[in-house]
C-alpha cells in the first residue's frame, strides 16, 4: 500500500484522518494527519512501508519533523501560486 497525500486512512481509534503532508526523514516516510471531523487532532506517524503500519512518533522527534513540514507546506504553496501566475 501506498500513503499518499489526501488519502483517508481509518487508525485504531476508528476515526478517519487525511494525509496532510508527507516527508521523508532519514529514509523514513513520516504522515501529518487530520482528523476529518475534529482539525484540532492532528497526529505525526512515521508510516513503515515494509509492514504497511503506523507507529506514533514521541515528541522529541516531532520537535525536528515539524520545521520539515512546515518548510514542504511552504514549497507547496509557492508552487501552487507560481502556476496561477504561469496561467494568466
Amino acid at each position: 500500500m501506498n500513503v499518499n497525500i489526501n488519502d483517508i486512512l481509518t487508525l485504531d481509534n476508528d476515526m478517519e484522518y487525511i494525509v496532510c503532508s508527507k516527508i521523508d526523514y532519514n529514509n523514513d516516510d513520516y504522515l501529518y494527519l487530520i482528523n476529518i471531523n475534529n482539525n484540532l487532532d492532528f497526529k505525526i506517524l512515521k508510516y513503515n512501508k515494509n509492514t504497511e503500519t503506523l507507529i506514533e512518533v514521541n515528541s522529541e522527534k516531532i520537535q525536528v519533523l515539524l520545521p520539515l513540514f512546515y518548510k514542504v507546506g511552504i514549497k507547496n504553496f509557492n508552487d501552487l501560486i507560481n502556476s496561477f501566475s504561469k496561467d494568466s
